[in-house]
């Protein structure tokens, strides 16, 4: 267990090393975000962001609890079935 501690810091110093620039720019969801505010103004604004709040979650707890996974392992049997 404790030979593998270097390991897991590598990869996690190179997980950092990738996330920190991503975190720092805007993505697609709060240029759009901003593109609403500016075109309707911060209240119409609102339910956009609990829309984007809402889908980030929602994904985020796909991911977490493997359904995910599960929906890439069904595509990929569909995948071989019909071939």
């Amino acid at each position: 267990m404790m030979e593998d501690l270097p390991h897991l810091a590598n990869a996690l110093g190179l997980l950092w090393l990738a996330a920190f620039p991503l975190m720092g720019s805007p993505g697609p969801a709060t240029l759009s975000l901003a593109g609403i505010g500016t075109a309707f103004g911060f209240r119409p604004g609102l339910p956009y962001l609990a829309g984007i709040v809402a889908g980030t979650t929602g994904v985020l707890l796909m991911i977490a609890t493997g359904v995910t996974a599960l929906m890439l392992l069904a595509s990929v049997g569909l995948a071989l079935v019909a071939a």
